[in-house]
């Protein structure tokens, strides 16, 4: 299981620290305060800059961020942020995999799947990662610490009682995986072909699963043991009540054009979901399952990813089509700024995480500066003007 790590990366970090005022709408004052690039040497990340896929924060403030190079197996590795509660974030580790002696039995674990899902999950104590192998059909755990494998698991299927079995089917492309929460002691996966599965963080174990009646989840919202929803790109919202495990449905009709992300609040009873085709957010309000659409708000362009502040105050939407951030106040549910997140390279934005003091926004490119293979980069914002 460790022999993976013979091709340990050697992580190479170039940063810069620059400041500015950045364009804000309204009367708030949203400073740019870093600009970092980091990635790493590996040898098959040599020809282009590394694509980040998913970037999640934990209790310690550290952030750990999942990448793809473009080799031919997609090639992954997780990247240690430090520093995110004060504004000058530094990569300080690297955990890289490319070990051909994995590929057997469709363990490699490579692909994030379909490029700008999101597929990363973290413990709340940092200490273990899970991702999804979108095309070996496994989910991957990786103990941050040791940088080690905890286990590959591969997903098996019963056609007949949708449950997972030791003898049938492989599950074909894992999309997104979430924990259950703080106590992280369940992984959701969201399977391309619209299932969900419910796995033991431990062990990898394959508790149930639940065949929906949409196609293709972009991310999965986790409501601890009782719910987990998932939105689909034809069907809407399923969402399984995982105490009946019984199906409920927000009609597609109801959200914007082409959902992409949604997250939802510390409470659990609000959701938010980006419409990338009709440049919008939509406001689902209820408990558990029962969940209605109660507002929708105009955003920027093509709008992907979604960050909401750990006090719940503010939502903030990546644009990845005209590369700005719309501030949405969650009490007037309303736009209050806009940063336009200016760059002389051509790189869309993607993900956009915020610290957990609330006070600084980190915007991820979803590659590095084309001169730099094997790169990425990321901004941070102080965003404490807006309270």
């Amino acid at each position: 299981m460790h022999k993976f790590m013979r091709y340990a990366l050697a992580l190479l970090l170039v940063a810069g620290v620059s400041l500015g005022v950045v364009y804000p709408a309204v009367t708030h004052s949203i400073e740019k305060v870093s600009t970092i690039t980091g990635g790493s040497s590996g040898f098959f990340w040599i020809f282009a800059p590394v694509k980040i896929e998913d970037v999640v924060t934990c209790a310690n403030g550290d952030a750990w961020a999942i990448g793809i190079g473009p080799g031919a197996f997609d090639d992954a590795a997780l990247f240690r942020v430090t520093g995110m509660n004060t504004g000058s974030p530094k990569v300080a580790g690297v955990i890289g995999f490319d070990d051909p002696s994995l590929e057997e039995g469709n363990n490699y674990p490579a692909g994030m799947g379909p490029r700008g899902f999101p597929g990363l999950a973290v413990s709340f104590d940092c200490s273990t990662a899970y991702f999804g192998n979108f095309f070996g059909g496994s989910v991957v755990s990786v103990d941050l610490n040791a940088g080690v494998l905890n286990w590959p698991a591969n997903f098996v299927a019963d056609d007949t009682t949708g449950l997972f079995t030791a003898d049938s089917r492989v599950l074909g492309a894992p999309v997104d995986v979430q924990l259950n929460g703080i106590a992280d002691t369940r992984v959701y996966v969201g399977d391309s072909d619209g299932s969900i599965a419910v796995m033991s963080a431990s062990t990898g174990a394959v508790l149930a699963s639940y065949k929906t009646s949409g196609i293709g989840p972009g991310s999965l919202v986790a409501g601890g043991d009782a719910w987990v929803a998932a939105v689909q790109n034809r069907g809407g919202i399923a969402c399984i009540d995982l105490v009946s495990g019984k199906e409920h449905k927000v009609a597609a009709k109801s959200l914007g054009i082409n959902p992409f992300m949604a997250v939802a609040s510390g409470d659990l009873n609000r959701m938010y979901v980006s419409n990338q085709g009709s440049n919008s957010v939509s406001v689902l309000s209820g408990g558990g399952c029962a969940k209605s659409v109660v507002k929708t708000i105009s955003v920027g362009n093509s709008p992907r990813h979604l960050a909401l502040s750990p006090d719940n105050q503010f939502l903030y939407v990546s644009n990845s089509t005209d590369n700005t951030i719309s501030v949405i106040d969650t009490g007037s549910l309303s736009v209050v700024a806009t940063i336009d997140v200016a760059t002389s390279d051509p790189a869309p934005i993607g993900h956009v995480v915020v610290s957990n003091n609330n006070r600084y926004v980190y915007v991820f490119y979803e590659g590095g500066p084309r001169s730099a293979a094997g790169t990425f980069q990321f901004i941070g914002y102080d965003v404490s003007g807006l309270y």
